[in-house]
Parts: C-alpha cells; structure tokens; sequence
C-alpha cells in the first residue's frame, strides 16, 4: 500500500548538560516516518527521550544534528509559535481568567480569524468533544476531564494535519482517562488527523494507537503495531515493558531446524525455533519470556506442568492476578477468580503452571 509521508524525522540527536555540567544525551541518532492520518505513540520509561523528541517535533527544543520534514519540506528550523502543530499537555495550559469559549477560540483570534468564523468553529469543536453548553465557564469550574476536552478543542478548531499529544491523560482518574482516549481515538478517526502520542502507559498505548515506537535509552528499540510489539517483542526489555513478561531461567538443551529443546527447573520444554530471538547454541543460558496472560495453573499437574505454591492473590475485576513461587522463581498468571472446581486461588495452595508455547519468546543471555 502506497502511504503518504505526512512527518519524517531523520538522524535526530539531542544532549543536555546535567547538574554536574556532564553530557546527557537524551536523544541517540533516531529516525522515524509517521504517515498521513496514523495514530503513532511513543512509548518507554520516564528518561527514555520520547518527550525530547515531541518537543523537537514541536519546535520546542532544537537538536544538535538531523533533521525534521513535514511533508517531504524541511522544519527544523521554523519555531514552534509558526508550526501548525498543536501541543496538548498533561497539564492542560489553560488560561484561567478566560471561558471556555475565549479559551478555544485564543489561538484563532491570534491568526486575526474573523469572529463569525471563530463562532462557528468553537461551536463545532465544543459539539466533537462533548462542552456543548459549557462554554461560558471557567476553567476552575470544570473536571479534570472536562479541561482537558477544552485543551483538544483549542487544537482542534485551528483545523491541524498533525496534533501532538504529551502525557495528555496522566492527572485524569481510570474512568475519565478510559472515555477521554475514546474520545480522542473517534475524533481522529473521524477527522483523519495524524497524531504523534507520548505516554509511559501500556494500555493506553495498545488501546489508541495504529502504531507503537518502543524507546529505551534514546533509541528507538522496536517499531510496530501493538498487536507485534506486544506478541513479538524483539528485546526481553520490550517483552517486560510492553506486557510485563515473567523470565523463565533455562538452558539449551538441544537444537534442531524446527525445534529447540529449553530445560527449565529440570524440566524439558520443546518450543518452536521461531521462537528464539538470538543465536544460541546448545548449553547456552536462555530466558523464556512468556505473558501472564499465556500462564495457565492447575491443581493436578500435566507432563509440560512446573510445580509451585501460591504466594499472592489480587483481584482485578476480570480476572485474578496469581503469584506462584516455584524452585527458580516468581511467575506472575492471570486466571478465572475459582478453579474448574469452584474453588478460589488462595495462598499457601500447591499448584502446577504450565504456558502456551507459541506465547513464549526465547532470548540469549550473555556470558
């Protein structure tokens, strides 16, 4: 499929001097191509330099070498205030002696926009994000969840290609956050906009975006859509970060075209060769990532079961978090809130856990 280039950031590099006066690079030589109308987020821990490379893409920060074009035109150079790319943060930046309206309508008054036009596009922007008939209040007197509905709706009645989001649900509670990302997602969809995301929340990540750019120390360490990032992560940080994978501890035992044979607490596990990320050689340490989803436990034990011992049971709606403890470990399962049995997963139960082997990823250890 042919797409258009909407966003390209090639080679980009940013340091900073920390408190000491040493050189911090916050963003390591990293290219990128956002195409029209997708949904791209930018997702690792806190220090990773997503939020350097949003602010460069704004116009906020200048880096030290590469390069940003938007459609195929160079940018780099132009200041964030001439960037036709709104900003939305976590922290709404919101005027609080203005409404509403004067809010939304700020950035179209300082393109001298005419105010029948400023009426009619406020009116549209408040109808997308649910403010209809709040317009005359103040900031101080909405939600959480409302101001930050205020904040898209001043980037949206300024008619963007690209709107740039930064942490923008962190401050909301679950419920709120869950029906602002909607919100987000059916406007974009509907609009055709192309978003540029950042978040350090995996399901948020997973939730809205078309595409995920996994970042780790500056670098970008995987691109792709949530549903590969999440089932084929290519580094055990990825498999962790993205999913909260357990690690299994084992040792190759033995190598075929098609299959690799993975001792674990003595027991051998046959796994698909597809599955292995590195080069690995027979008596190689290895760790089996694997979901907790994919985890499955019992009370009777299968020829492919590890034994173990609940230690802790949480309860998370849907399902039940169950930590089990066994010879080389922890593993963290998802599972029903009873057995087949009807009976409840309580602590200091002897269990057995096996897992879904197309689920698992193996990857080297280094010596």
């Amino acid at each position: 499929m042919n797409r258009e280039r909407h966003l390209v950031l090639r080679n980009l590099t940013k340091t900073f001097r920390d408190g000491r006066g040493n050189r911090v690079v916050a963003v390591n030589d990293i290219s990128l191509t956002v195409y029209k109308g997708e949904f791209v987020t930018l997702i690792g821990p806190s220090g990773c330099g997503k939020t350097t490379t949003l602010r460069m893409v704004a116009g906020i920060e200048v880096p030290d070498s590469g390069e940003i074009l938007l459609k195929d035109t160079p940018i780099t150079e132009i200041p964030h205030r001439d960037r036709v790319m709104p900003l939305v943060f976590q922290s709404y930046a919101l005027f609080p002696h203005m409404s509403v309206y004067d809010n939304i309508a700020y950035g179209l008054r300082l393109r001298n926009t005419p105010g029948d036009i400023i009426a009619h596009d406020v009116a549209l922007a408040c109808q997308m994000v649910n403010l209809a008939g709040l317009e005359h209040r103040y900031p101080g007197e909405l939600s959480g969840g409302q101001q930050q509905r205020v904040a898209l709706a001043r980037a949206l009645v300024l008619k963007p290609e690209i709107i740039l989001f930064d942490e923008p649900l962190s401050n909301l509670d679950p419920r709120l956050r869950t029906q602002t990302r909607s919100a987000i997602r059916r406007i974009q969809h509907l609009l055709k906009i192309t978003i540029l995301y950042v978040t350090h929340d995996q399901s948020e990540a997973l939730t809205l975006s078309d595409r995920l750019i996994v970042m780790q120390g500056g670098s970008i360490v995987q691109a792709g859509t949530p549903q590969t990032v999440y089932r084929d992560p290519a580094t055990p940080f990825v498999a962790d970060f993205i999913g909260e994978a357990n690690f299994l501890d084992g040792v190759v035992s033995e190598i075929t075209q098609d299959t690799v044979v993975i001792t674990i607490s003595a027991l051998p596990v046959t796994l698909p060769r597809t599955l292995v990320y590195d080069t690995i050689a027979a008596g190689d340490r290895v760790l089996v990532a694997v979901h907790p989803d994919a985890i499955q436990i019992s009370r009777t034990n299968t020829p492919a079961g590890f034994s173990g011992e609940i230690e802790s049971v949480a309860f998370a709606g849907p399902y039940m978090e169950v930590t089990i403890a066994y010879e080389d470990g922890w593993v963290k399962a998802t599972a029903p809130e009873m057995d087949e049995a009807g009976t409840p997963w309580l602590p200091g139960q002897a269990v057995y856990f096996s897992f879904t082997a197309r689920r698992a990823r193996v990857f080297g250890v280094e010596p």
